[in-house]
C-alpha cells in the first residue's frame, strides 16, 4: 500500500518531470501493481503509456521495451487473447536478446509456451519450453526455472486430458516444484503447483488426494495472485 501510494504521488507530478526514463518506469510499476489487484484495463492503460514513452526514447531501452509489451502479453494471456499475447511475446523476444537481458528472454519464451499450450499447438509450446528451461539453468535464474518448471507441469497435464495419457509426469513435476517452493517459501510458485496437483488428482479421479492438497493451501491462497486465488475457489467447488 505504501509502494502503491507512492508511485501514484510520483505519477501525478510526472508532467513536471523531464526525465521520461523514471516516467516510464513509475508507469511500469503501477501497472504491475494494478494488475495484482486484478485491475487489467488500468494496467494495461500505463503499460501501454511506458510502452510509448520507451519506444521514444530509442534502442538504448530495448530491455523496457521488452518488459512492457511482456507485461502486456501476460494481460493478453489472462483475457484468453493468444493471438494477441503470442504477437507481444514475439516482439519483445528479438529486443530481450539485442539487450542481453536474459530474465525477459526467459519470460517470452514461457510466455509463448503458455500461449501455444493453450491453442494446442505443442510442438511450438514445447519449444519455447526448452528454451525457457535451458536459458534460465545457464544464467542461474531459478525462480524463472521454476516458473518454466510449472509451465510444462500444466503442458503434461494438458496432454494426459487431451491425448487420455496417465497423469503421472505431470503430478511428479507438480510436487518437485512444490517441494521447491516450499523450501524457499515463494508462495505463488507454491499455490500454483499445488492447484496443479489438485487438477491432476481429481483427473485421475482420486478426490482424497486432492482433497488433501486444497486443505493443505487454502491458508496460503488468502496472500496469493488474484487469479490464483479464483482457482483455488474453482477447485474447491
Amino acid at each position: 500500500a505504501e509502494a502503491e501510494r507512492r508511485l501514484q504521488q510520483a505519477v501525478r507530478i510526472l508532467p513536471l518531470w523531464r526525465d521520461w526514463r523514471t516516467r516510464a518506469i513509475a508507469y511500469h510499476e503501477l501497472g504491475s501493481i494494478r494488475l495484482y489487484a486484478g485491475q487489467r484495463e488500468e494496467a494495461s492503460r500505463l503499460y501501454r503509456k511506458a510502452l510509448r514513452i520507451t519506444r521514444l526514447l530509442g534502442p538504448k531501452h530495448r530491455d523496457e521495451i521488452a518488459a512492457n509489451l511482456l507485461a502486456l502479453a501476460v494481460i493478453h494471456l489472462e483475457l484468453n487473447q493468444h493471438g494477441l499475447a503470442i504477437r507481444r511475446a514475439q516482439s519483445a523476444l528479438p529486443l530481450a536478446l539485442k539487450a542481453l537481458d536474459i530474465p525477459h528472454v526467459v519470460a517470452a519464451h514461457r510466455i509463448l509456451a503458455i500461449a501455444f499450450k493453450d491453442t494446442l499447438n505443442y510442438a511450438e509450446a514445447e519449444r519455447h519450453l526448452q528454451s525457457a528451461e535451458s536459458i534460465s539453468e545457464a544464467g542461474a535464474l531459478r525462480i524463472e526455472n521454476m516458473q518454466a518448471q510449472i509451465v510444462k507441469g500444466w503442458l503434461y497435464y494438458a496432454r494426459a486430458v487431451l491425448d487420455h495419457r496417465q497423469i503421472d509426469a505431470a503430478v511428479a513435476c507438480f510436487n518437485q516444484m512444490a517441494t521447491q517452493a516450499r523450501a524457499m517459501h515463494h508462495e505463488n510458485i507454491l499455490l500454483e503447483s499445488n492447484l496443479g496437483l489438485i487438477w491432476s488428482h481429481l483427473f485421475a479421479q482420486d478426490v482424497l488426494a486432492a482433497q488433501k492438497v486444497l486443505n493443505d493451501i487454502l491458508g496460503v491462497g488468502n496472500q496469493s495472485h488474484h487469479e490464483l486465488k479464483a482457482l483455488v475457489i474453482l477447485a474447491s467447488a
